[in-house]
């Protein structure tokens, strides 16, 4: 008997899917019962490429739009308005991929029009809901990747340059998720 036909009808305890497509699936292994006193449990994991599973591409997509649906029919009264004033690292605009819409390029654009706009600050996006088409450029400082728009302001610190304009996926970013924030004093 191989391998996979041995984890027939085991449980996944856990799954996580990062943006490049890396799926880390965790499930509990069948054990044999030895001690009345505890339980026993073993797992194990697997990790996939989405991208090479064509079946697995396309579920990932539709999870993500079916998630996303419900998660904006059901807001979270808890989350807390964005306020970059109190960023400490702006860790948020370096490990996050910034989606754009046609609309936010259209905010953020000036005298450019979309097409140029694109050309010069957008790469294809990586998008599992499939909604978006690009996200923001990023470049490299002494830390590592970053968006294209954040810049050091007057005080040495990392801001948004276009803090105004910004993008709506930064507007709704949420704040319980952010450990790196100053106390207002």
């Amino acid at each position: 008997m191989n391998k996979l036909t041995e984890l027939n009808g085991l449980s996944i305890s856990d799954l996580e899917l990062d943006q490049e497509g890396k799926l880390t699936v965790t499930f509990d292994l069948p054990v044999s019962q030895k001690s009345t006193h505890y339980a026993v449990s073993k797992q194990g994991t697997r990790v996939l490429d989405v991208y090479d599973h064509e079946d697995l591409e396309r579920l990932a997509k539709q999870l993500f739009a079916r998630v996303k649906k419900h998660v904006m029919e059901e807001p979270d009264e808890d989350m807390d308005s964005v306020n970059c004033d109190q960023c400490k690292e702006a860790t948020c605009c370096r490990e996050y991929n910034v989606l754009v819409t046609n609309e936010d390029i259209d905010q953020l654009r000036g005298a450019l029009s979309r097409v140029d706009f694109a050309k010069k600050y957008t790469d294809p996006a990586v998008d599992w809901t499939g909604e978006f088409k690009f996200q923001l450029k990023s470049n490299q400082d002494k830390v590592g990747d970053k968006c294209v728009f954040l810049k050091r302001d007057r005080t040495g610190r990392m801001r948004c340059s276009v803090y105004e304009q910004r993008p709506q996926i930064c507007r709704d970013f949420d704040m319980a998720i952010c450990d790196e924030l100053d106390s207002l004093n």
